[in-house]
């Protein structure tokens, strides 16, 4: 049984445990904690949004599946005026990392990519990561 924290954590520890090549942890935040981006360079936020669940069988209590579903957003920054090279091997990565994958109870499905723009001095992509877990109850 995986709940939604459960879930989350492991989310998290997923994305920590397989940083790109040559990243820093500090290079990572998440969603709600404070943060200092570095002044220049690539960096990337990771937001777990939670959206609907669907009960998927009936029975007694403690034998119930419910179907926990959400999407993780990466929010990839680079330097404005830096190409394109670097965020497109850390979307590549987050791809490779989540996409059709199944681990520790959380099921990932397609990764979409959607380009932001520039804003100030950070050139934004996101990545958007389609996930569910079951939970039994």
């Amino acid at each position: 049984m995986t709940t939604n924290n459960e879930a989350t954590e492991a989310i998290y520890a997923r994305m920590v445990a397989n940083l790109p090549t040559g990243w820093a942890a500090s290079q990572v935040t998440f969603r709600n904690e404070p943060y200092d981006p570095p002044a220049t360079g690539p960096w990337l936020r990771m937001i777990v949004l939670w959206s609907d669940s669907q009960q998927q069988t009936l029975g007694k209590t403690g034998n119930r599946r419910y179907d926990r579903r959400g999407t993780i957003l990466f929010q990839v920054f680079d330097t404005a005026g830096n190409g394109v090279q670097v965020t497109d091997g850390i979307v590549q990565h987050i791809r490779d990392m989540f996409e059709g994958v199944r681990a520790d109870g959380v099921v990932y499905l397609d990764a979409q990519r959607r380009r932001i723009g520039v804003d100030g001095r950070w050139d934004q992509t996101n990545v958007e990561v389609a996930f569910y877990h079951e939970e039994v109850k």
